[in-house]
């Protein structure tokens, strides 16, 4: 059985990751196609002996010579799985295999949600909206990371006749037993971690100001690891709430596990349809008490007093009430061990080899079909 993925970058991201990890776990073969851009996971999978190919040397958008390479190299493989939402990536995907006999599966990364999908220009939002519906109808198979994300793109799409499953992402094994032994730290000051994109949709802004509401409660300190467009806005705000010396902007780091291993708290404070959390289940994977707004899958992951804490409501006031008092139960070591054990044992469930499991699975199912 082999399978081509699709992805528009090669890119240091979510997905681009994830790719790379199924890639080196997985027990079918993989290829792995970028069609608008390299970057370092391309550059990765190409130094790990993964199939690669890279349309990206190819002008434009929208160019003849990318869709008969792209064809070429679609008739060589079984299935071809499209990742990204990019709407000219789906429109490559659906022509490249029309007339063929190749099976056609979506992975939907995200929660469907029109409050936060294609804002800057009516006319990008209907094509891309466009694009989803018909690329959906087309899809032999729609893989979901989490029930939330089904359930969304349901109500939206409705795809009551399409054959669809959930698949949940899944961490390295590495860093499942690297964290495997691993004893929260408890000496002040309190390290704070968040891990991920610096987006509005993250909500790190929420973060930044209830860290003002607590600062003079609690001996903290507070890194930001990630990058994104919202940086700027993030780093005047820090400094308009005098919070320079406790918020640090790492910047972004290939290899997070440094940063979890020195963090007391991790904080995942996304305001949106936040379909899984790959960062969640690696600072879980540590053990680490996590808080997170009880939004779109979170909660499939997130126990609340059990493995972890959810708000539920999303605000600044909420998420310093949450961070308070976890901040005070580390002190109960008790209390910190159980949940650090609860939370660990629920990131062994979301592994990359579960992942791949589960893939190999419903691929095997589509070839029968």
């Amino acid at each position: 059985m082999k399978v081509l993925n699709l992805l528009t970058s090669g890119e240091a991201g979510g997905i681009e990751s994830l790719c790379r990890d199924i890639g080196l776990n997985s027990e079918y073969d993989n290829g792995f196609c970028f069609l608008f851009s390299e970057g370092s996971i391309h550059d990765q999978m190409r130094e790990l002996g993964l199939k690669t190919y890279s349309l990206a040397n190819i002008k434009g958008k929208i160019n003849i010579k990318r869709l008969i390479q792209l064809r070429k190299i679609v008739k060589n493989y079984d299935i071809v799985t499209v990742h990204h939402g990019d709407p000219f990536l789906k429109l490559y995907w659906l022509l490249a295999t029309l007339g063929t006999k190749t099976k056609k599966v979506t992975v939907a990364h995200s929660c469907y949600d029109r409050k936060y999908f294609f804002t800057k220009s009516k006319m990008k939002f209907y094509f891309a909206h466009f694009m989803f519906r018909v690329s959906l109808n087309a899809s032999d198979l729609i893989i979901f990371v989490s029930n939330a994300g089904k359930e969304s793109y349901e109500e939206e799409f409705g795809l009551s006749n399409k054959r669809k499953c959930v698949v949940y992402n899944g961490i390295s094994m590495d860093k499942l037993e690297c964290g495997k032994e691993h004893s929260i730290p408890t000496d002040k000051p309190y390290k704070i971690t968040y891990i991920g994109r610096l987006n509005y949709v993250k909500g790190i802004d929420y973060l930044v100001r209830a860290v003002g509401l607590i600062k003079d409660k609690f001996p903290i300190s507070v890194s930001l690891v990630g990058d994104g467009p919202e940086r700027k806005n993030l780093e005047e705000l820090v400094n308009h709430l005098g919070l320079g010396d406790i918020i640090k902007f790492e910047g972004r780091y290939p290899d997070v596990i440094p940063f979890l291993k020195e963090t007391s708290i991790f904080v995942y404070p996304s305001v949106w349809k936040e379909v899984f959390g790959i960062s969640l289940v690696e600072a879980m994977s540590f053990g680490i008490p996590c808080i997170a707004n009880r939004v779109g899958g979170i909660p499939e992951i997130l126990k609340d007093g059990e493995n972890g804490f959810l708000t539920n409501k999303i605000s600044d006031e909420a998420l310093a009430e949450a961070i308070s008092f976890t901040l005070g139960i580390l002190s109960d070591k008790e209390k910190v061990e159980n949940m650090s054990a609860n939370a660990k044992k629920t990131a062994s469930i979301f592994s990359i080899k579960n992942t791949c499991t589960r893939l190999k699975e419903e691929y095997s199912k589509l070839m029968y079909i």
